[in-house]
């Protein structure tokens, strides 16, 4: 999903400012729970980039008519128009994720752990904009016990990025699910704030 793109008449760019990870599961003295805890060592957030262009083709000011370039118009009198077309580009996220043991029973590969998805729920602060929770599929990328590993997901649809978003900001809580081979299931919760600047 890296690199999703769709195109837009009006700029939008959203910006990823990190803040500190909030770990909120995965107690070490639980004895009931799972041999080994999902951490989420470090998440990259890079901002969604807008590229923009100059459409092929304009209109003349005055006249209307098709053109290219100032020199299709007539001189002097008018310009050629062309309107910019800007394509949205939401870059993945990137975790690094750890199966830490939490005790000498934690080896592989009962506890292995594997990726399924990670749930995304959307605050904002500054506008009365809903977004839906979201969840993405991670891959079911295996982590082996003691271990680390990587996984890519998109922070946002495209689908949920209006205009009406530009230039506010939201509170993200990610929970991060896995299951062990052996069927534990354990997550972690973190936290980032993701901004979408205007376009204005």
């Amino acid at each position: 999903m890296r690199g999703s793109k769709m195109n837009w008449l009006a700029v939008a760019t959203l910006a990823a400012l990190a803040t500190g990870l909030s770990c909120t599961g995965n107690a070490l003295d639980d004895s009931d729970s799972a041999d080994v805890i999902l951490e989420v060592l470090q998440l990259d957030n890079p901002p969604v980039e807008v590229q923009c262009t100059l459409a092929t083709d304009g209109q003349c000011s005055v006249s209307g008519s098709v053109c290219t370039t100032n020199a299709d118009c007539q001189a002097g009198v008018e310009v050629c128009i062309r309107n910019q077309l800007c394509q949205l580009e939401v870059a993945d996220w990137d975790a690094s994720i750890a199966a830490k043991p939490k005790n000498s029973l934690a080896i592989s590969p009962y506890n292995d752990l594997i990726l399924q998805n990670v749930t995304i729920s959307y605050a904002w602060i500054d506008t009365v904009q809903f977004t839906p929770v979201r969840t993405v599929g991670l891959g079911n990328v295996v982590i082996p016990a003691e271990s680390t590993g990587q996984v890519a997901f998109a922070p946002i649809s495209l689908d949920d990025l209006t205009p009406a978003l530009g230039g506010h900001t939201a509170n993200l809580t990610l929970t991060f699910n896995a299951i062990t081979v052996a069927g534990d299931r354990v997550s972690q919760t973190v936290g980032r704030q993701l901004h979408v600047e205007s376009s204005n």
